[in-house]
């Protein structure tokens, strides 16, 4: 597979279905977990921008952000995830960036950060340590994965 179709599936992947598919995805094509980390890493600083602009913009300037802004305010009362992150602080800004999960991940990590206030350089700085943390982990597993069912296989 050419590099460049590899890098529009993956890009097509990650914006589906997130890192829990991307990740995967990309460890088998190219067996290299660190190459997997830096290109998902750098995605999700992107992200960070992307959201911060969304969240700092106000919903009564924008019309297609009324929309979103009433449906965040729903999302955010009955989340459990982020009400346990809220406890936590800064430390759950960290932890809702390490999870490739529904409930977690950049975008949530953000609205929290956004909504308890955190000076931006240091969310910035917990969203990507913690993001680092999860992807890297999500890569070595998956890397794990594939190398003990290569080694089964022969």
């Amino acid at each position: 597979m050419k590099f460049w179709l590899f890098i529009l599936s993956f890009l097509i992947l990650y914006a589906a279905g997130g890192r829990k598919i991307a990740i995967p995805y990309g460890v088998a094509f190219t067996n290299s977990w660190v190459l997997i980390t830096v290109l998902a890493l750098a995605l999700d600083f992107m992200q960070i921008f992307f959201f911060y602009f969304i969240y700092s913009k106000s919903t009564e300037k924008i019309k297609i952000l009324k929309k979103f802004g009433a449906k965040t305010k729903k999302k955010l009362k009955k989340s459990k995830v982020l009400a346990w992150a809220r406890k936590f602080g800064s430390l759950g800004v960290f932890a809702l960036s390490t999870l490739p999960s529904f409930g977690g991940g950049i975008w949530s990590a953000v609205l929290l950060a956004f909504v308890l206030k955190i000076d931006k350089k240091i969310s910035y700085s917990l969203i990507l340590a913690g993001s680092l943390i999860g992807i890297a982990f999500l890569a070595l597993l998956s890397h794990g994965v594939i190398q003990s069912i290569i080694n089964l296989i022969h």
